[in-house]
């Protein structure tokens, strides 16, 4: 059996310095040579000062039109994210701005469409889908604008992603899931997903289906949240009604994990059915502490802001053709639960 482990891809800020970097490699050679690569490639040239560096960063990225449009602006993840890329590009004199499509993919198309046909120098997106969006980079790269993807990717390159490693936590929170249906005797779980399509619920899928079948765990149920709570509450009503013997229920997100948990409350299932879920914003460590929920994998939402707003800046630095460099980084995340979740570090996030 494997054990649980925390995973670390990648710590937010080595994934920006390594991967947002990696324009083109320099064999051995002299400090010349580097030197050439740098001047050839944008950026910093080899020797600077900070007061130097601090100026050209500030330099490329000052009256930029930076635009920030999620799936929603009303979850606290997204919400913070958009806290912090405000804080980051106004200190650098940007012109920043963020559109709310309030988790309507139609919406969110018409914004990102509109701020294409405005000409502003880069796109945050949130892709709802895997090819969803996939016209809108591809025309955004046209343009000359670059985009930078977070936490859920696109069949469409942008210029960076940043993320959470979903297939990861999947795997974590299935062995724990596996570790307390064994506990408990039961071998029935079920599955809340997000659109389904969207890259969150397709990598989940194949971190904790091999699990779920390797211990021996039958996946009753199946179904999309649409992240909506509201859905994840009805899906998980009738679930239980039907499989009242259920172990517990694998959910994409905090939310909609939330709505799954007043499902298995209001069946009078509280403490027998858990509920296992990615992210751990400050909502959900109140339901954990009060027993609605059991774990989940806390990965660093600020760590994936404050690394896209680097890759940003890098962008804006090297000045490359958007479009022509993309490159990807993934933060780490470790399974909080009631034992131990004031102590991770990504756990209890918030909105100041």
């Amino acid at each position: 059996m494997r054990k649980h482990k925390l995973k670390t891809v990648a710590a937010a800020s080595l994934a920006a310095a390594a991967l947002f970097t990696s324009g083109c490699a320099v064999s051995a050679g002299s400090i010349a040579d580097v030197a050439a690569v740098t001047e050839s490639d944008g950026g910093l040239p080899v020797a600077v000062d900070g007061e130097k560096a601090r100026s050209m960063v500030h330099a490329s990225v000052a009256d930029k039109k930076i635009a920030y449009v999620p799936m929603s602006l009303q979850f606290e993840l997204t919400a913070l994210w958009g806290q912090q890329f405000r804080s980051v590009f106004e200190s650098l004199g940007a012109d920043y701005s963020e559109s709310d499509p309030a988790n309507n993919v139609d919406t969110q198309v018409r914004m990102i469409d509109s701020l294409i046909d405005d000409g502003v120098d880069l796109l945050i997106i949130q892709n709802p889908d895997v090819g969803v969006l996939s016209q809108q980079v591809q025309r955004a790269h046209e343009r000359g604008i670059y985009v930078v993807s977070v936490n859920v990717q696109g069949t469409q390159s942008s210029d960076a992603y940043v993320g959470a490693d979903h297939t990861a936590m999947a795997q974590d929170l299935a062995e724990r899931m596996a570790d307390d249906c064994k506990a408990a005797n039961k071998d029935k779980v079920a599955i809340i997903s997000g659109f389904a399509t969207d890259s969150n619920s397709i990598e989940a899928d194949k971190g904790w289906e091999p699990v779920f079948e390797e211990h021996g765990l039958e996946v009753v149920s199946k179904q999309q949240s649409n992240y909506d709570a509201t859905r994840a509450n009805e899906i998980a009503t009738v679930v239980l009604q039907q499989h009242p013997d259920l172990c517990g229920f694998a959910v994409i997100f905090d939310i909609t994990a939330l709505g799954a948990a007043q499902a298995v409350e209001a069946a009078g299932l509280k403490g027998q059915v858990g509920i296992y879920n990615f992210d751990a914003s400050r909502v959900w460590c109140e339901a954990l502490a009060d027993g609605r929920v059991t774990a989940g994998a806390a990965y660093n939402a600020s760590g994936i802001a404050v690394a896209a707003a680097y890759a940003a800046q890098e962008l804006f630095l090297v000045g490359a053709p958007a479009g022509t460099r993309r490159v990807a980084g993934y933060v780490p995340h470790e399974l909080a639960d009631k034992d131990n979740y004031e102590n991770v570090p990504g756990a209890c996030y918030g909105v100041n």
